[in-house]
């Protein structure tokens, strides 16, 4: 089956990868440091509540967490018109909301790998290295981050998968604008209401070799942690 390639599929390749580093890069930084503090602060009140609206991506439908996005950061939204009076930016319908579609998706996957992995730690070897003089970066590099390791990989490629496959939330914040906000996931369903099956079907099997490639490193953290 001969397939001509699309001069504008190596731009969409490329933004898809930028946006997949991006959340990636986020999701590293802030869900590990809010997956520890919420597996060390289980008991406090205001924890709960972050814990709660970290969740809420994994259940609430993408199209509804869209909308809701775009009420927040639109040009009239209490957040948008911060963004846009301060530093003049506007999210919505640009790469900026297609990277808060991907964070936003993806978050509540890292946050709870890392936030599993942190339930383990040894606390009184956390408090015997407070005592010892040590601040809390250094706890953080030299014991809570190497206990867990497996599970920020885990939350890392959990992700990553996520990352590339949404499309709902991107759909309301991104736009779906061609040349501008179009992912390969974007590009599948725009391709299928096209009629071009086979460029479909050739990004889903890109898409499915990575998902392979992903599965095959959770395979391998999960046996490493066993060992």
């Amino acid at each position: 089956m001969a397939f001509n390639p699309d001069p504008a599929l190596a731009g969409v390749l490329l933004f898809s990868g930028r946006i997949l580093g991006l959340s990636c890069l986020a999701n590293l930084i802030l869900g590990t440091v809010t997956g520890v503090h919420l597996a060390l602060n289980r008991q406090r009140r205001s924890t709960r509540i972050v814990e709660v609206l970290s969740t809420l991506p994994l259940v609430f439908p993408p199209v509804g967490t869209g909308f809701f996005l775009v009420l927040l950061f639109g040009r009239n939204g209490p957040l948008g018109k911060g963004l846009s009076g301060l530093f003049h930016v506007s999210l919505v319908f640009s790469a900026g909301g297609v990277f808060l579609a991907a964070f936003i998706a993806s978050f509540p996957l890292m946050l709870k790998s890392v936030q599993t992995a942190a339930a383990g730690l040894n606390r009184s070897l956390l408090e015997a290295a407070a005592l010892q003089g040590a601040d809390r970066g250094q706890i953080l590099r030299h014991i809570v981050l190497p206990q867990i390791r497996t599970g920020i990989l885990s939350g890392l490629t959990l992700t990553a998968g996520r990352s590339l496959g949404e499309v709902g939330i991107t759909l309301m914040v991104g736009g779906n604008i061609a040349g501008r906000t179009e992912t390969i996931s974007l590009a599948i369903y725009n391709a299928f209401f096209e009629g071009d099956y086979r460029k479909a079907a050739l990004l889903s099997l890109l898409l499915a070799s990575i998902a392979l490639v992903l599965f095959s490193i959770m395979q391998r953290s999960d046996s490493y942690e066993k060992e």
